[in-house]
């Protein structure tokens, strides 16, 4: 399966699913897309980010360890899965803890439907260099710092806000 040849799920302002669209066929922008993230946490306390790279959205800025859309017929934490060995290289997922499921309002009016999970993994990272430009391990008052910032990509801002604490 081609990087964009694969349906993902579409919903409606109300969290309904409305049908799904081929992955190169959506707009970032205007349709409402349910995206699973992933926060690393290091046993330490660190926290595992990971840097947008070109050609993305938010080209350049910092998110959770790992995100992704999920798919016509996919599960949350396969999704999670997926994206901790697409992104990150983990061939074995560890065990994910969902931290919450809601609408996050990205910008204007990019809207996004987030389920959120964390996991602790003190493992190698080998992110994959066409969805990860870097890595970077901040304990929680680096991430509240960053979240300042305009480094920051609007979604790791927004769960930030709502799961901090709980990480």
């Amino acid at each position: 399966m081609q990087h964009n040849d694969y349906h993902v799920v579409l919903l409606d302002k109300e969290g309904n699913v409305t049908g799904s669209k081929l992955r190169k066929e959506i707009n970032k922008k205007s349709d409402i897309l349910h995206c699973v993230d992933v926060f690393l946490l290091r046993s330490d306390g660190r926290i595992v980010l990971s840097q947008v790279p070109e050609g993305d959205l938010y080209a350049g800025k910092w998110v959770s360890s790992c995100a992704t859309m999920l798919r016509s017929q996919e599960r949350e934490d396969d999704a999670a899965a997926r994206a901790l060995k697409k992104e990150l290289g983990l061939e074995d997922a560890p065990a994910l803890r969902r931290i919450g499921s809601e609408f996050i309002r990205l910008e204007g009016d990019v809207l996004r439907m987030k389920t959120t999970y964390a996991a602790t993994y003190d493992g190698e990272l080998n992110p994959n260099a066409d969805d990860v430009v870097a890595i970077q391990e901040l304990s929680k008052d680096e991430v509240s710092g960053l979240c300042g910032s305009d480094m920051a990509a609007p979604s790791l801002k927004a769960l930030w806000e709502r799961y901090g604490s709980m990480l």
